[in-house]
């Protein structure tokens, strides 16, 4: 009677700690406004937690799409010294900025050097949760780059 007393106990123990160890952090949830005529994605409504360093651009085009820029009302503020986007190409893209929490007013700017045709998907993902954190929009032709 005891050893099964025991063995229930260990098997308990066993089921709890597994659980605790499976637990994962809630992904990140972005409220974004599609801008296609202006080439570009507002943030309407970021989390607690919502950080540019957090997530990052994942496009599918099957190419080299352009250049993406993160700004504000005040313009651009991608590094380095605010006039340089960063590369956007098929697959996941890193998000460089020097901006660190992701606001509302927020916004990500799409370009082309010299413009250009042909149409792209972007979302954002959660790097913490491995989620996509916005809904997919779809862009057609970007206009110039600054």
């Amino acid at each position: 009677m005891v050893a099964i007393t025991v063995v229930l106990a260990a098997t308990a123990f066993v089921l709890v700690a597994d659980v605790g160890e499976q637990t994962t952090k809630p992904g990140l949830q972005v409220g974004l406004v599609h801008d296609d005529f202006n080439d570009r994605l507002e943030v309407t409504d970021a989390g607690q937690d919502a950080d540019w360093r957090r997530v990052s651009l994942v496009v599918d085009d099957g190419g080299p799409v352009g250049t993406a820029y993160v700004g504000n009302g005040a313009g651009i503020i991608n590094e380095p010294a605010g006039t340089d986007g960063f590369p956007l190409l098929d697959g996941r893209n890193d998000i460089m900025t020097s901006s660190l929490a992701m606001v509302g007013g927020d916004v990500l700017f799409f370009c082309r050097d010299g413009g250009g045709t042909g149409t792209f998907e972007v979302a954002i993902m959660d790097e913490d949760s491995n989620a996509v954190a916005s809904g997919t929009f779809k862009f057609g032709d970007l206009g110039a780059c600054p």
